[in-house]
């Protein structure tokens, strides 16, 4: 770790030098240079993308396992055969049909109530995120849908046609989202309106400072990042992430103290340090300006995996 420059640094490096052998391979498939699609909203608060063609790596797998345990072969036979009969496709067929970038976005978390039945609503933060996909094999994804269909029922999923979208959608206390499909992107979204969010980010791409490719954190990432090629990257708004974090941290320990005055679980003083944590916690004002961009990208080199973080801190005054 190393800090300078209004940065704090984080690297770490695992040694696999190259030519690799075995399960390692899969660490060998070309990567890509960072590049958010034009549908990315700067309204996300954090972007990754992942460079991995699954069905490459599947087959990798599969090959070492079976040359090194044959008796793993009847488990993959098994595993290929019911994904036959349900999805009416094979398994690598399947994962070819993501391609080889996988893009998520994130969405900044959401207070929801849960009713438990003890008359006092239990706050949580609902995760809000969604995963897209560029549409590469229309025909493999709808006969998948048609059987999903015949699930629906069972999983409380509802068919929804959105957008110019088709596929599920579930909504409940617990969990809200879909999964849904068009000639060009395949998409799961997780979260209280991601989904509809998300859908027109895709048939209306966000123009000018509203595209994340614009925006003033994508800029001070392109410095950090540029056109160098990686395995896998986050980029991700350090104030809010951090104005998030205290965001779920602060309820948690606050609900702590409730149950131990209701409890009486602290006769001595054990739980003093929840406290002493809540009055060191920096306040919604505090925190603005705390930090800037923060990347995670991890690196493929003939030496190795690498690892580099980067955490951009404000000026000092």
């Amino acid at each position: 770790m190393t800090f300078g420059d209004q940065l704090i640094r984080q690297y770490g490096f695992l040694t696999l030098p190259s030519p690799r052998a075995g399960f390692l391979q899969v660490l060998d498939q070309v990567t890509a240079s960072v590049d958010p699609p034009a549908w990315v909203s700067s309204e996300v608060f954090s972007y990754s993308q992942l460079n991995l063609d699954l069905a490459e790596a599947s087959r990798t797998i599969k090959e070492e396992a079976t040359t090194r345990f044959p008796v793993a072969q009847q488990g993959f036979a098994m595993v290929e055969g019911q994904a036959q009969a349900m999805l009416q496709t094979d398994v690598e067929t399947l994962l070819a049909s993501l391609g080889d970038k996988h893009i998520s976005v994130q969405f900044e978390p959401r207070v929801v109530e849960v009713d438990l039945g003890n008359g006092e609503p239990f706050k949580s933060f609902e995760e809000r995120q969604a995963f897209v996909w560029p549409m590469r094999d229309e025909a493999t994804w709808n006969r998948l849908m048609n059987t999903l269909g015949g699930f629906a029922a069972m999983l409380n999923l509802e068919p929804t046609d959105e957008q110019g979208f088709r596929g599920y959608r579930i909504e409940n206390e617990a969990l809200s989202g879909g999964v849904v499909m068009n000639s060009n992107y395949l998409v799961l979204a997780i979260g209280e309106d991601v989904l509809a969010s998300v859908l027109q980010s895709l048939n209306n791409p966000p123009v000018g400072s509203d595209a994340m490719r614009n925006s003033d954190l994508y800029r001070k990432a392109e410095e950090f990042v540029g056109s160098e090629s990686v395995f896998s990257v986050e980029i991700s708004d350090g104030g809010r992430l951090m104005s998030t974090i205290r965001d779920e941290l602060v309820p948690s320990l606050q609900r702590i103290q409730g149950l131990q005055k209701s409890f009486e679980l602290d006769s001595d003083g054990e739980l003093d340090w929840i406290e002493r944590v809540l009055e060191i916690i920096p306040t919604e004002r505090e925190m603005e300006g705390l930090m800037g961009v923060v990347i995670t990208k991890f690196i493929v080199t003939d030496e190795g995996l690498t690892l580099h973080g980067i955490n951009e801190l404000p000026p000092v005054e």
